[in-house]
C-alpha cells in the first residue's frame, strides 16, 4: 500500500549561488535579424527618444566598407543609464507610445550584424559611450567604456541632418559581417548601393505611417572617409501599403468590427485597383500576390506585411486584398505578441474564428469581402480582344517579364518563340534580327553600359529586352518584311543605336 506524506508547499533554502549566464549565449542573440529588420529596430529607438533626424550611414575607405552608423537627435541616455541600457536583456519603462518591445532589442540587432557595437550618447547630463566586442562578450559578457575624448570627437564629426549633435545617440557597427572581406572598390560600390536600396524600401514601408504623420526625417547616406567629397545621401519616403489613388471596388474600404478575447478589433478592408504599377502596390522584395492579408500595426509602426494568419487561404485571386489591423498594447501583449524582429505577429487560435465574425454596419461579412476583392481581380483579367495577338517571348526574356506578356496578350498559334541574347557584331549598330533562326542579337559592345560592371545573366536588361520585343515581335509573324517593315526596323535601330552610344560614353 503507498504511503500517504505530506504536502510541503515552501521548498527549504540552504545556501544560494549565483548562475550568471552562459557567455556563448551571445553568439546566438539576433540570428533572425536581417540587416534591414536591425536598422529598423535601432530607428524604433531613435523614434522612442524623440527624434526628428535619423541618419543611417554607411562608411567606407576607398576600397572597403568599414561600418554602419545610426545617428538621432532624441533625448540621449544619460550616463548613469548607459549602463543599464547596454546590458544585454535589461529592460526599461516603455511609455505608451514606445515602439519597445523585448529590452533586447538593440543588443541583438548589433551583434546579430557585427561583431562590434559601439553607443555614445549625449543628454543634458553629459556624454558617456559603451563598447561590445562579441568576442570578449561571449567570454566574460566585459562591456568596454569608451574614452571621453573620443566620443566627444565622434559627436563633432558632421553628422547632418543629425549635426550639431546637441542631444542624441549614436550607434557604430564595426566588422559588419555582411560586408565583403576583400577590398575592390566595385564591390563595394555594388554593396553600398544594395545597402542603401534595401533600407530605403525596408523602412519606408515599416514607417511609412511615422514618417507622414509625426515628421520624422530618415536619410541614409554613403561617406568615403578617404575623400573630401560630402556623403551621398537619399531620403526615406514614405511607402503606404495602402496607398492607392482610388479603390478598386465601390464602396471600400469598409471596416468590419469584431471581438477576440474580449477585445475589440476593427479590420479596415481594402480593395486595390486592378493591374495597378504603382510602388505602393508592388512592395519590395516579392510579388503583388505575396503582399495579402493583414498588416498588423502598433503605434504607427508595420509590425507584419501580408499574410492570412490561417484566416483566409493565401490565392492568386485574392491578391488586390489588404486588411489594415492597429493593436493596441492589451491586444498586442495577451493576444498578438510580435517575434523579436517585429516582422510578424502570432495569432491566437481564436483569430480565425474572430475574422469570419466579423462585420459592418451593412451586414458585409469578411467572407463578402474576400469574394469582392476575388472578383474584382477576375474581372480585371478578362482579356481585351480588341489587342492584337502576339508571337510569344522566348529565352533571354525574364521569365517574370514573359509571364506578364502572357497574361496581358494572347499568342499567335503555331508561332516559335523569340530568343534574345548579347553577342558581338561586326557593327555599331544596337541589334541584330534574324528571322529564320527566330532570335534579336543585342550588341555585347553596349551590355556593360545597360546592365552595369560584370558578366550578367541570360535575363538580364528586362527592361531594354522587353520594350525590344514589343517593338519587333510583329516583324517575326509575316512571312516576308514588307517595305514599310524595313523602314520601321531602320528607324528603331538608328534610333536605339544613337541613345547606346550615349549610355556607353
Amino acid at each position: 500500500m503507498r504511503s500517504v506524506s505530506s504536502w510541503n508547499q515552501n521548498v527549504p533554502v540552504v545556501d544560494t549561488r549565483k548562475l550568471t549566464p552562459d557567455p556563448q549565449y551571445v553568439e546566438s542573440i539576433g540570428r533572425n535579424h536581417g540587416l534591414e529588420s536591425a536598422v529598423a529596430d535601432l530607428v524604433d529607438n531613435s523614434i522612442d527618444a524623440d527624434a526628428k533626424n535619423i541618419l543611417i550611414r554607411i562608411v567606407r575607405d576607398a576600397e572597403m566598407l568599414r561600418a554602419i552608423c545610426i545617428a538621432d537627435d532624441g533625448h540621449g541616455i544619460a550616463p548613469e543609464r548607459m549602463d543599464a541600457a547596454m546590458t544585454i536583456g535589461a529592460r526599461r519603462e516603455y511609455g505608451p507610445r514606445d515602439l519597445g518591445h523585448f529590452g533586447i532589442g538593440m543588443k541583438a540587432a548589433s551583434l546579430g550584424q557585427a561583431d562590434q557595437l559601439t553607443v555614445i550618447s549625449r543628454n543634458a547630463e553629459g556624454t558617456s559611450g559603451r563598447v561590445w566586442q562579441k568576442e570578449r562578450a561571449a567570454r566574460d559578457f566585459e562591456c568596454g567604456v569608451v574614452d571621453d575624448a573620443f566620443s566627444q570627437a565622434e559627436l563633432a564629426r558632421d553628422w547632418s541632418p543629425v549635426s550639431p549633435f546637441w542631444t542624441g545617440t549614436l550607434i557604430r557597427w564595426d566588422a559588419v559581417r555582411a560586408f565583403p572581406s576583400e577590398p575592390h572598390s566595385t564591390e563595394a560600390d555594388r554593396f553600398a548601393d544594395h545597402i542603401v536600396r534595401q533600407l530605403r524600401q525596408h523602412l519606408g514601408l515599416t514607417f511609412h505611417r511615422i514618417i507622414s504623420e509625426r515628421s520624422v526625417n530618415i536619410v541614409i547616406d554613403v561617406e568615403d572617409v578617404s575623400s573630401t567629397e560630402p556623403p551621398s545621401a537619399v531620403v526615406v519616403t514614405p511607402i503606404d501599403p495602402f496607398g492607392y489613388p482610388r479603390p478598386g471596388a465601390e464602396g471600400y474600404p469598409k471596416v468590419l468590427r469584431t471581438t477576440l478575447g474580449g477585445v475589440p478589433l476593427g479590420l479596415s478592408c481594402h480593395i486595390w485597383p486592378p493591374r495597378s504599377q504603382l510602388a505602393t502596390f508592388r512592395l519590395p522584395e516579392r510579388t503583388p500576390a505575396d503582399y495579402q492579408g493583414f498588416f498588423f500595426y502598433r503605434h504607427g509602426r508595420l509590425l507584419q506585411a501580408g499574410g492570412w494568419n490561417h484566416a483566409a487561404i493565401p490565392d492568386r485571386s485574392r491578391q488586390l486584398a489588404r486588411v489594415a489591423v492597429d493593436l493596441d498594447d492589451r491586444a498586442l501583449v495577451s493576444l498578438f505578441p510580435p517575434n523579436p524582429e517585429k516582422t510578424a505577429v502570432t495569432t491566437p487560435t481564436g483569430f480565425p474564428d474572430a475574422v469570419r465574425s466579423a462585420i459592418d454596419g451593412e451586414g458585409i461579412t469578411f467572407e463578402d469581402y474576400l469574394n469582392r476583392a476575388g472578383d474584382t481581380f477576375a474581372l480585371s483579367r478578362r482579356r481585351d480582344h480588341s489587342r492584337r495577338k502576339v508571337v510569344p517571348p522566348g529565352r533571354g526574356i525574364a521569365p517574370a517579364v514573359r509571364k506578364t506578356i502572357k497574361d496581358e496578350l494572347d499568342f499567335l498559334p503555331g508561332q516559335e518563340p523569340i530568343e534574345f541574347r548579347w553577342e558581338h557584331l561586326g557593327h555599331t549598330g544596337f541589334f541584330d534580327v534574324d528571322f529564320e533562326a527566330r532570335k534579336v542579337t543585342l550588341n555585347q559592345r553596349y551590355r556593360w553600359a545597360i546592365v552595369g560592371d560584370g558578366s550578367g545573366s541570360l535575363n538580364d536588361a528586362p527592361l531594354v529586352k522587353a520594350m525590344l520585343f514589343l517593338l519587333v515581335e510583329q516583324l517575326f509573324a509575316g512571312a516576308y518584311l514588307g517595305r514599310k517593315d524595313k523602314d520601321d526596323l531602320a528607324l528603331y535601330q538608328a534610333v536605339l543605336s544613337s541613345a547606346a552610344e550615349l549610355e556607353a560614353q
